[in-house]
């Protein structure tokens, strides 16, 4: 992941575009080139969909990738274009290595994690399934024993560990929920519990 990109959406042009994460991942994954035939994509990305305005709803894509991504779609279909041009064409991608270079051992750093907890029981025969984690509590404990894993460190020996933020189904979600209507084919919005 060498590249951080952000582009800031027009919320009344991105309404369709911000309906649905499955929209937004399908937008990010058509901002790179296809795999070549029998291989493997060759590119993975992170991305991110923040509000970053003050007083007013701004939504913004952040996205991490290993090269630089072509966005001129997401700004023809949820940007500015006519404020686009060739030298500024309504995103902004920087070198992300500036970024991680800047980061020091013991430096104290706040960020935001949306994560899916899941659970894997382990069978004997084939492959386990992966059972969501639902409640407060389960996604607490699911949590405190994933952090020992690399990349996650543990708080210093004497310590206490920061408290866990509540299960993402007791916090609001920018997608509304939706759910099976009795018509095949349909889905009915319905509002998420606070």
């Amino acid at each position: 992941m060498s590249h951080l990109t952000r582009i800031h959406l027009n919320p009344a042009r991105a309404k369709h575009l911000l309906a649905s994460p499955q929209r937004v991942h399908a937008a990010v994954a058509a901002a790179f080139p296809p795999a070549e035939p029998g291989t493997t994509a060759a590119h993975r990305t992170l991305w991110r969909l923040d509000d970053t305005g003050t007083g007013h709803y701004q939504p913004t894509l952040f996205i991490v990738s290993a090269s630089p991504p072509e966005l001129t779609h997401i700004v023809e279909q949820a940007g500015w274009p006519r404020l686009a041009s060739s030298e500024h064409p309504g995103w902004a991608t920087r070198p992300y290595t500036e970024l991680l270079e800047h980061l020091r051992p013991g430096q104290t750093l706040r960020f935001r994690l949306t994560a899916n907890p899941t659970h894997s029981p382990h069978q004997r025969t084939g492959r386990s399934p992966r059972i969501p984690l639902t409640t407060p509590s389960t996604s607490s404990a699911g949590s405190s024993t994933e952090a020992p894993k690399p990349g996650s460190p543990s708080p210093p020996a004497g310590t206490s560990p920061p408290p866990t933020p509540p299960c993402p189904r007791t916090t609001r979600s920018p997608w509304p929920a939706t759910r099976r209507s009795p018509s095949p084919g349909k889905a009915t919005a319905v509002a998420a519990a606070a």
